[in-house]
C-alpha cells in the first residue's frame, strides 16, 4: 500500500482534494463576496476572539474581563474599519471589490 493510500485510510482530510472540490486557498472561500455585508461583523468577531480565548486559556473559567474586551473591540471595529474604507475608495474601485 502507498503512503498517501495508508493516510487517506487513517485520515480521509488529508487526501489531496479532487479537481471539483474547493480547497482552502480557493479565493471563493477565502475573499468573500464584497456585496456581503456580514464581513466586517465576522472579522470583528475574530479579531474580537484572543482576548477571550487567552482568558479562558489560563483561567480554565469564561470571565467577565475578557468577555468586556471582546464587546469593546467588536463594538469599535466596525466604525473603525468603514471611514478607512470610505477614505479608501478608490483603491477599492481600482481592485474591482
Amino acid at each position: 500500500m502507498s503512503q498517501s493510500a495508508v493516510e487517506t485510510a487513517i485520515s480521509p482530510r488529508s487526501a489531496p482534494p479532487s479537481r471539483t472540490q474547493k480547497t482552502r486557498t480557493d479565493p471563493d472561500l477565502v475573499f468573500p463576496a464584497p456585496s456581503f455585508s456580514k464581513t466586517t461583523s465576522t472579522g470583528a468577531v475574530s479579531g474580537a476572539a484572543p482576548p477571550l480565548l487567552g482568558g479562558i486559556a489560563v483561567t480554565n473559567q469564561i470571565e467577565a474581563l475578557p468577555v468586556l474586551l471582546v464587546m469593546i473591540v467588536f463594538v469599535w471595529t466596525p466604525p473603525h474599519f468603514w471611514p478607512l474604507a470610505i477614505h479608501r475608495v478608490e483603491d477599492f474601485r481600482r481592485a474591482d471589490l
